[in-house]
Formats: structure tokens, C-alpha cells, sequence
């Protein structure tokens, strides 16, 4: 798993947990999500 630049301490505990869940798509408005290598971001 790798992330370009640090994130808030909020995101460090979401970025495990869908790693460990498999999760792989994210619908948020936060493009800090953006910066992680496995994760992708849905936006409307």
C-alpha cells in the first residue's frame, strides 16, 4: 500500500480498513483519498 503524502488521522484508519475488507472504490468529496495507490475515488 502506498500513499504519496501523509493523510488526516481519520483517513490512517479508513485506508486499512477497506485494504483488509477488499474494498476498492471510495465515494467521497475528500481528494486526500485520491493519494492512496489501491483506492478509487467516486465522485459525482
Amino acid at each position: 500500500m502506498k500513499v504519496k503524502n501523509s493523510l488526516h488521522p481519520v483517513e490512517v484508519l479508513i485506508v486499512p480498513t477497506c485494504k483488509h475488507y477488499g474494498i476498492k472504490k471510495i465515494a467521497t468529496f475528500d481528494e486526500d483519498f485520491e493519494r492512496v495507490d489501491f483506492l478509487e475515488v467516486v465522485t459525482i
